[in-house]
């Protein structure tokens, strides 16, 4: 499988705001777990383990073995994180940001499709 088809299938599992994020069965936050929740959900991925564990290791490069944006973030553009995970209540400052970054995170998916389907893969 093309690894733009991957991304594709990723979409479908990233969360778009904040209220979307709801764990490990459906929307998620970071592109790697959506990666590994098209994984388990849909069948033309099934036992195609080397596409994904592909596609998780080109975001992982291109964050430059961080753990997450927020990370890059951080280290590239001293961008700071709010404390999100302070409490089960996340104040409009956190939401707005999440939101934010699942904003761009979507970009990023969009722009890595492009970019390898024009490689044909």
């Amino acid at each position: 499988m093309k690894t733009s088809e991957v991304f594709k299938l990723a979409k479908r599992y990233l969360a778009k705001n904040n209220k979307e994020i709801d764990g490990i069965f459906e929307k998620q936050e970071y592109i790697c777990l959506a990666i590994q929740g098209a994984y388990w959900n849909e069948p033309e991925l099934h036992g195609k383990g080397y596409c994904v564990d592909r596609a998780k290791a080109i975001i992982s490069d291109r964050l430059g073995g961080l753990q997450s944006f927020e990370e890059w973030l951080d280290l590239h553009h001293n961008i700071k994180a709010p404390d999100i995970y302070s409490s089960f209540n996340m104040d409009e400052e956190c939401t707005v940001f999440v939101d934010k970054l699942q904003a761009t995170r979507h970009k990023w998916v969009n722009s890595m499709i492009k970019e390898f389907a024009a490689k044909g893969d």
